[in-house]
This record gives C-alpha cells, structure tokens and sequence, in this order.
C-alpha cells in the first residue's frame, strides 16, 4: 500500500512537474545540465514500464538474450548493448536505438521488440550510446559507427550475418540511426561528424541493407512547432546538443537535419508515425517527401485518423491493431531488404 501511494505520488508530482514546465518554457532560460537530467528520473521508468508490457506480449523460447556486452570497453554505460538471437542458423542483424530526446532511456527499452523481431528470424542488437547532457553530438551516431565495427568484427563470435544490417530506431533513437546510417554511406557527413571516410565511418555500404525508423524527428528546427511541451523539453536537448542556448543557427542544428545531406543513396527506408504524435507533422512526414523526391525505396506510412488517433510510439502498442499491423509490416520489409 505504501509503495502505491508514493509511486502514485511521484505520477502527481511529476505530472504537475511536467506541466509546468511546459508553459514556463525553461529551454529560454534553465540550463539543460539541470532540467534535463530532472527529466530523466521522471520518464526512466516509464519507458521500463512500456517494455515491461511488451514483454508480455512476446512469445516464450525460440531466441537467446544476451546483456550487457560491450562494444567499446572503457566507456561505462554508454558503450554496452544487448544481443538477441534467434534459433538456427546466423540471422540478419538489426541493430536498434532506444529514443528518449537524447538525453534519456536505454538499451533495454527496445529489448523486448527485438525479442518478437528474432521470432520471425531475425537477430538484434539494442545499444546504448552517449546521451546528453554528459555528452553533446555528435558523441551518438559516432558511438554507433563504433559498434556496427565491433559487431562486423565479431559476427562469427556473436553469431549473427553482418552482412545483411539494418539500422533502426525510434524517437531520437531514430534521428541517430539515420545519421548513422548516412555516415556510412557519404564521406561528406562522415567528415562533419569527425568520422574519417572508409572502415571508421562504420560498416561498408553493401552491408547496410535498410533503415527503419520509427516517430523520429529529422529537422531541428521543426522541433520548435512540435506543441508546448514536446517543444519545451527537445528545445532543451538541442541547447545541450550544440552547447549553446541560441542553437537554431549552428552547425549541429545543420547535421541533425538529416533531410538536408540525404541522397539516393540512401538505403531502403521503411518509416512509420502515429497521426497524433506531435513529431510526425515536422519529422516523419517530410522526411517521407524528401526520400521520395529522391528516389529512395520507401515503405511509409502515419497510422491513425480522427477516430482512432495514434500517439507518439505507436510501434510500441503491441496487442492494438496499429501496433499488430506495424510488426508485420516490418518483419515483410525486413524480409525484402535482407533476402
């Protein structure tokens, strides 16, 4: 009874908390070295608790799970992962990062997403990677190139095909993961992260089959017409991404709009949103646009309608049509994209 009415009490506090800090609008004024790491204690275990209930909802045996290796020895916390395989033969990899505005979450909140993914086949990779505040960008997508050499260089070790990669990730999981992926594919932005072209840029190109990502924002600026609180809390994050309170204008603003360096040789994408997530207007929608107007092979689609509005993470509502119809999507472009 007791530890109900404290946890209710922390919900209340922290709701009340929250609202708050949306109207005063902090990101104008509050350091993020403060707010956000406030931010952090708030949502962790939330996004346990949307793990937890996946988790429920995926079928028992068929995979073996392994945590806490490392792909980067020495870094703590933010070079360590989680691998899932699944049964038979060495499956095609996906390796996923966890959202959370870059400033909170973990490996293990996707963890049990790739446990139903290595049902189907499929074997997976969850990291962490640094998050701001302690650390600013590019540490992120730069952590990931790091991992997806550990993981080519290991693949017989850990038992997965690197051959057949596809980098995934939800949220600003999802901005990473195109940056990543970006990376690995122009020497150009490789450059700009401080990433020299070639094997340290991340894995070769022929290895990288696809991208999936999930509710992401690809456009900095649109970060600022994303609804009071979405607005308030990854305003902040990008004050402690760039270093700098006035951040729209800087160089760091200009690489996380992944949409201004994509090319058409940006790998198969499969992209999806709920309608009534306040990123999808000004993330995954002209993210869609611009890999159209590319030529990119897209698979896109924003779920939901005035009816049955769709929420940010809508991918993660296992058991709900949107949520069903998002996992069989997925394993179909998975399927195609790996062979």
């Amino acid at each position: 009874m007791v530890r109900r009415f404290l946890l209710l009490l922390r919900v209340v506090v922290g709701s009340v908390g929250l609202a708050v800090f949306g109207r005063v609008r902090p990101h104008r004024w509050l350091p993020p070295g403060l707010s956000l790491r406030l931010l952090r204690i708030y949502f962790e275990p939330g996004a346990a608790m949307v793990a937890a209930g996946m988790r429920a909802r995926v079928p028992i045996g068929g995979r073996t799970v392994t945590t806490d290796l490392s792909y980067d020895p020495g870094t703590g916390r933010d070079g360590l992962f989680d691998l899932v395989r699944p049964e038979g033969d060495p499956a095609p990899l996906v390796v996923w990062l966890h959202g959370g505005g870059w400033y909170y979450g973990s490996k293990s909140d996707p963890l049990p997403y790739l446990e139903l993914l290595a049902t189907h086949g499929f074997a997976g990779a969850s990291l962490n990677y640094p998050r701001i505040p302690e650390q600013r960008h590019p540490a992120a997508p730069v952590a990931v190139l790091t991992a997806l050499n550990h993981l080519v260089e290991n693949a017989d070790r850990y038992g997965v095909d690197a051959r057949r990669i596809v980098l995934a990730g939800d949220s600003a999981g999802a901005q990473v993961a195109a940056a990543a992926a970006l990376a690995c594919i122009n020497p150009g932005y490789a450059a700009s992260l401080g990433v020299a072209p070639g094997p340290a840029a991340g894995i070769a190109a022929d290895r990288l089959r696809g991208t999936a990502l999930f509710c992401g924002t690809f456009d900095a600026a649109a970060l600022l017409d994303a609804g009071r609180m979405f607005t308030a809390i990854l305003a902040t994050s990008m004050w402690a991404q760039a270093g700098t309170r006035d951040w729209t204008d800087t160089e760091v603003a200009d690489l996380i709009t992944i949409r201004r360096h994509l090319d058409a040789t940006f790998p198969p994408t499969f992209l999806r949103a709920g309608n009534a997530d306040p990123l999808t207007a000004g993330g995954t929608v002209p993210m869609a646009r611009t890999l159209t107007e590319l030529g990119v092979d897209l698979d896109s689609k924003v779920l939901g309608d005035e009816s049955d509005p769709q929420p940010h993470q809508v991918q993660f509502r296992l058991g709900t049509p949107a949520g069903e119809q998002i996992v069989e999507d997925l394993v179909a472009f998975l399927r195609r994209v790996t062979g």
